[in-house]
């Protein structure tokens, strides 16, 4: 059929299936399953376009075997430009792909793509009365109105590789141009999500069917935690798996979350004096953490990272009188007493260590998953609401981000959009101290980078070697956190 002769065909959509390829000479690299649309124009039309390329992309998301390009392309294509109805081409894999090419000549693949194209297609059809609604109500704000404040989905489902051969799931979800969700499990398919807009609850197939306004319009106050032990919603199981992205009103807090954040609000930011009663040891008898008593009656508990406990062991004894100026407090499930995490320590008016200093909420939620079974047991600062307010990037990142190689051994990483890491012969200067290392990183959101077998030369000409130590570009100041080398010159 010529084009012309294709878009005489009724239907309510369009999709035309095609295959892909590249120059051969290019190597085969490009790979995975694309889908286009024509350029967008403000029109209830492309809004369904949208709506349509969101649900196959749902469709496909437990394929394994081929990558998932989930982002809508765009092109001037004469017969999706020119169709009445909404259409769509989906690509579905390259050819000059070794991988793709036997993805697309499997015939049992080819059963599992034709299914979640089908799939993709019924969630389409299968609106519910409250989208409709949502759709007539973009209908009457007429053609003022801007389809799309952002260029990325609301929703995005993505795989990505892990350290192992096992793939995890990503999954973003977006306002604005802004991601206020960054969740990643190490199963693909296990997590729930749910909205609540409004004090109404979505599911994610109805969120995947809000249009460009519903989204717009949504409230900057927002957050997101799982239903576990963060969050209560009722009628909704109580798995770590399942998540909650909230508008305008907070949910109610778990029994969990309920008492972390008492015990949160009665310490953070406060000063404690008291006497340190006990200690609690590793399976491998390294200290854990210590208790104190204050001197109005109540015991904390001060973790102790493990690769602080030998020094931390040689600071303190039983019945130091100390004073502790908390960052970060927290509820343990099965802990008699409120966790210290994050804190400053004194002694006979001798700060011993600072810890873990507090930095800013990010803007969004990271939670991390190895285990799949245990989401933010330790505290509820892994899950955070969204503040209106900016954070700009911290001047260790920036530092980091912009440092240039002194031959091409280095390489640099990014993680998450949050983290740097540099990998090589690392040569840096900060304000008269030079460091070379191996390893150095840091992230947008503290002055503290780490840096691994490495060596740093004050602008006096004091020489510290070790194995890792924690350095504030800021302050200047730096924490040995495993010991190697020495102090020279009695430094």
């Amino acid at each position: 059929m010529s084009l012309k002769e294709r878009l005489k065909v009724n239907g309510d959509i369009l999709i035309s299936l095609h295959v892909n390829s590249e120059p051969i000479n290019n190597g085969g690299k490009i790979n995975g399953i694309e889908m286009y649309t024509s350029t967008l124009t403000e029109s209830i039309k492309s809004t369904k376009v949208n709506a349509l390329s969101k649900y196959l992309f749902a469709g496909m998301q437990n394929l394994n075997g081929i990558n998932i390009n989930s982002e809508l392309k765009s092109n001037n294509l004469f017969l999706l430009r020119e169709s009445k109805i909404p259409g769509l081409i989906i690509q579905l894999g390259y050819l000059t792909n070794k991988s793709d090419l036997k993805f697309i000549t499997n015939e049992a693949k080819q059963d599992e793509l034709a299914e979640a194209i089908v799939n993709g297609i019924e969630l389409y059809k299968n609106k519910s009365s409250v989208d409709q609604k949502i759709e007539l109500n973009e209908t009457k704000l007429g053609s003022s109105f801007k389809l799309y404040d952002q260029d990325i989905p609301f929703i995005n489902r993505k795989t990505v590789n892990s350290n192992t051969d096992k793939k995890n799931e990503n999954i973003k979800v977006s306002v604005k141009n802004k991601t206020i969700a960054n969740i990643t499990t190490s199963e693909i398919g296990v997590a729930k999500l749910y909205f609540l807009i409004n004090e109404k609850i979505y599911t994610e197939a109805e969120a995947m069917k809000f249009t460009p306004a519903f989204i717009a319009q949504l409230s900057d106050i927002n957050g997101v935690g799982n239903l576990k032990n963060m969050y209560d919603l009722p009628n909704i199981d109580k798995s770590i798996n399942n998540f909650v992205i909230w508008f305008g009103k907070e949910p109610k807090l778990a029994d969990y979350a309920f008492k972390d954040k008492a015990i949160s609000q009665k310490y953070n930011d406060k000063t404690i004096e008291g006497k340190i009663i006990g200690f609690t040891y590793a399976d491998n008898k390294e200290m854990s953490s210590f208790l104190v008593k204050t001197t109005n009656g109540e015991t904390v508990k001060a973790n102790v990272e493990a690769k602080f406990a030998n020094q931390t062991a040689t600071m303190i004894a039983k019945d130091d009188n100390v004073s502790i100026k908390i960052y970060n407090a927290n509820y343990w499930k099965d802990n008699e007493y409120p966790v210290l995490t994050n804190y400053k320590i004194s002694k006979g008016g001798k700060l011993l260590y600072d810890r873990w200093p507090k930095v800013e909420f990010k803007n969004s939620l990271e939670i991390k998953s190895n285990d799949n079974t245990n989401l933010a047991e330790n505290g509820s600062s892994q899950y955070v609401v969204n503040r209106p307010k900016e954070i700009p990037n911290s001047y260790a990142y920036n530092l980091l981000k912009d440092l240039k190689a002194n031959n091409d051994s280095l390489r640099m990483n990014t993680v998450f959009d949050n983290t740097i890491i540099l990998v090589g012969n690392v040569k840096m200067n900060v304000d008269g101290y030079s460091i070379t290392a191996k390893i150095i990183n840091g992230d947008k959101y503290s002055n503290l980078i780490k840096v691994h077998l490495a060596t740093v030369t004050t602008p006096e000409g004091s020489i510290l070697s070790a194995d890792e130590f924690e350095f504030d570009v800021k302050t200047k100041l730096f924490t040995v956190t495993k010991m190697k080398g020495f102090y020279a010159n009695d430094k």
